[in-house]
């Protein structure tokens, strides 16, 4: 493991990390190359491939918070898209969306102009900033599940309700109540 020197934007991160089996041959190192922002968040982590065919990109908001994350080209510029990740926030700091998807190169700028949507979470919070709500959709936006949690006034957890009708989908009674059949999980 190589780390950075003082002052830089590592701030003495590790730069670099070499493995292999131990038996001291050359061509059994792999080593992974990570690169950093000035504030110390990882940019880049380049696997043991030569060249970036193996790069993964991490993007971050004007606070620091991590918003996407571009995996390799699956195929090397072929007809398969990287994957990637990218998250939203509420004007509090809570996760709000996590979307998952493909872009059409690593290198797109804005990294996410030509995201393209595979599968949505929607996060919704109480008034205490608890996650009472999730919503799961699919590339077409249409929901395909919903998960509700309760809470007492110690913020413990009064039950889970994970919810199999698609007919209570948008409209779900509250977390500790069976909807209109009896297919729902309630814990």
């Amino acid at each position: 493991t190589a780390y950075g020197a003082t002052g830089v934007a590592n701030n003495l991160l590790p730069t670099s990390v070499s493995a292999g089996p131990g038996n001291g041959g050359p061509g059994d190192i792999a080593t992974t190359a990570i690169t950093y922002n000035a504030v110390g968040d990882a940019l880049t982590v380049d696997g043991p491939l030569s060249g970036t065919t193996d790069t993964i990109y991490y993007h971050y908001d004007a606070y620091w918070r991590p918003v996407g994350a571009v995996q390799p080209d699956p195929d090397g510029g072929s007809s398969l898209k990287p994957k990637a990740s990218r998250t939203a926030y509420d004007a509090i700091g809570n996760v709000a969306s996590q979307e998952i998807g493909t872009v059409n190169s690593v290198s797109d700028s804005p990294w996410d102009t030509n995201f393209t949507v595979t599968a949505k979470t929607d996060t919704a919070y109480d008034s205490r900033n608890r996650p009472v709500k999730t919503v799961q959709k699919n590339a077409g936006g249409t929901i395909i599940g919903v998960s509700q949690t309760s809470y007492n006034g110690a913020s413990q957890v009064v039950c889970r309700a994970q919810r199999l009708n698609s007919a209570d989908f948008a409209s779900p009674p509250t977390a500790c109540t069976q909807g209109t059949d009896t297919m729902d999980r309630i814990t």
